[in-house]
């Protein structure tokens, strides 16, 4: 490529197309959050981050009368651990809900989920904290609970919004 005067080289170069693609893995995490939401709260998340443990955010985040509910994967901030002051990063992960829900007047509920394996106890320390730390309700759910939940939605129609954005969820249709 020919360099034009006056421009730096760097800013010149035509840089190739960095398109993104979302981990298969982390789309299924972040549907069954949102099939567990609806499970278990009737509700459904207005958007969906389909970038599951790796999302700022939690993916599933609920707004209701009394409560901001907040599904999120215990990959999340098991992954924050290792790193220095994972406690601080843990917690951040939070602070815009914290904010919100304490300018509207409402409880923050954040619901963990480990999908893959059954949490152990040793989690009850970072939850107490994370609880304390956030004002928060904190709780930890395992993959015994989420098949619970999910097998309570065979059989029903769930609505035009969840199946829109769930692939999984278009077999149920035929069902």
């Amino acid at each position: 490529m020919k360099q034009r005067p006056g421009i730096p080289q760097a800013v010149s170069k035509s840089r190739p197309s960095q398109s993104f693609t979302l981990d298969p893995k982390r789309l299924r995490d972040s549907w069954i959050l949102d099939l567990l939401a609806f499970a278990r709260h009737g509700l459904w998340a207005k958007k969906l981050d389909m970038h599951g443990a790796a999302a700022a955010m939690p993916p599933v985040i609920l707004n209701t009368q009394e409560h901001v509910i907040a599904l999120d994967l215990y990959d999340s901030l098991h992954a924050l651990r290792s790193r220095p002051r994972a406690f601080s990063q843990q917690a951040g992960r939070y602070s815009p809900l914290v904010l919100g829900a304490q300018d509207n007047g409402k409880k923050l509920v954040i619901e963990l989920w480990s999908l893959h394996e059954e949490p152990t106890e040793a989690e009850g320390k970072l939850l107490d904290a994370l609880a304390k730390y956030l004002q928060a309700a904190v709780t930890l759910h395992g993959p015994a609970e989420m098949k619970a939940q999910l097998k309570t939605l065979v059989g029903q129609k769930l609505p035009d919004e969840i199946c829109a954005r769930n692939p999984l969820a278009w077999l149920l249709g035929d069902l």
